[in-house]
C-alpha cells in the first residue's frame, strides 16, 4: 500500500554524492506509488532509503530520533498528502528542519472517504476526510509525476534536463498503461469485475476503471471476516474472482476469509 509520501534529502558534503539527490521515503512496498514514481523521474540522479520497513504500515508509523535526523539534513520534504502520513508534520517540527515541503498529490481531485467507505475501521487507521491513495488512477499518477519532477528540479536544478527527459518518457508510458488497463478491464464480464483486497485503498482505481474492490479489513473477529466474505459471495454469484494482498499485517486480516474463487 501502499504509500506513499517522500522526503528528499540533498547530500552535498561528499564529492562522491555532490550532484545526487538522496531520497528518504516513508515506505517502499506500494507498486506504482510515490516511491516508484520518484525512482522513474529521478533515475540515476537519486539515492533512496525508507523510513518504514517493507512489511510495516506507513499509516500508523511511529518515527524514531534517527528519522528526525534524516529530516533535519534534508533540503526538500515531499509527501503524498491527502492525510496519508499524519505523522510527518510532527516529525518535521521536531527535527527543526528548514526543508521546503512539496506535496505530490497537489492538483488531484480527491475522493471523500464516505464515497467508498475507506478508513478500515481500525484504530489509528482512518485517513480523515479524503482517501489518500490517489495514484491508483493513472490520470492522477501523471499529476504526481509532474509534481515530483518540479520538486526534484527545484532541489537539484543542475539535473533539470535529466528529470525533464525522464518525466516525458514516463508520461508516455503512463498513457499506454491507461489504455492497456481500460482494455483489460473491458474484456472482463461485468459480473466478474470483483476483487477481494486486504486494504481498502482502491477507490480511485474503482472509479476510473470499473472494478469493484471488497475489503474485509476493519472487522474485529475472524468470524466477522468470514461473514462479510459470505455476504460478498451472496452478492456476486460464483464467488469473488480475484484477490490482492497488501503488506504482511494486512494479509493477516484476509486469513479470516474463506476460499476465494479465481
Amino acid at each position: 500500500m501502499a504509500t506513499y509520501n517522500i522526503l528528499y534529502a540533498i547530500a552535498s558534503d561528499s564529492v562522491a554524492v555532490q550532484s545526487r539527490c538522496t531520497l528518504v521515503l516513508s515506505a517502499s512496498h506500494n507498486p506504482g506509488g510515490p516511491a516508484h514514481l520518484t525512482s522513474q523521474v529521478g533515475g540515476d540522479r537519486i539515492e533512496v532509503s525508507t523510513l518504514v520497513d517493507p512489511d510495516g504500515d506507513a499509516h500508523v508509523f511511529s518515527p524514531k530520533p534517527a528519522n528526525a535526523k534524516k529530516i533535519a539534513d534534508a533540503r526538500v520534504v515531499m509527501v503524498n498528502g491527502l492525510g496519508f502520513e499524519g505523522w510527518m508534520n510532527r516529525l518535521i517540527r521536531s527535527s527543526g528542519s528548514k526543508a521546503a515541503l512539496v506535496t505530490a498529490s497537489t492538483g488531484v481531485k480527491p475522493l471523500r472517504n464516505e464515497e467508498h467507505g475507506h478508513g478500515h475501521g481500525l484504530p489509528g487507521h482512518s485517513h480523515g476526510e479524503f482517501d489518500p491513495h490517489a495514484w491508483q488512477d493513472v490520470a492522477n499518477t501523471k499529476i504526481y509525476v509532474t509534481n515530483i519532477r518540479d520538486g526534484l528540479t527545484k532541489a537539484d536544478p543542475e539535473s533539470k534536463d535529466v528529470y525533464e527527459a525522464n518525466t516525458k518518457a514516463y508520461l508516455a508510458r503512463l498513457d499506454a498503461l491507461d489504455a492497456e488497463v481500460k482494455a483489460a478491464v473491458g474484456s472482463i464480464p461485468q459480473e466478474r469485475r470483483n476483487v477481494v483486497t486486504t486494504h481498502d485503498a482502491f477507490g480511485y482505481f474503482d472509479k476510473a476503471y470499473g472494478l469493484e474492490f471488497v475489503s474485509p479489513q476493519g472487522v474485529s473477529t475472524d468470524a466477522e471476516a468470514a461473514d462479510r466474505a459470505a455476504d460478498q459471495e451472496g452478492a456476486h454469484p460464483g464467488g469473488v474472482p480475484g484477490e490482492h494482498l497488501g503488506s504482511a499485517p494486512d494479509r493477516e486480516h484476509l486469513q479470516g476469509v474463506g476460499s476465494v474463487d479465481r
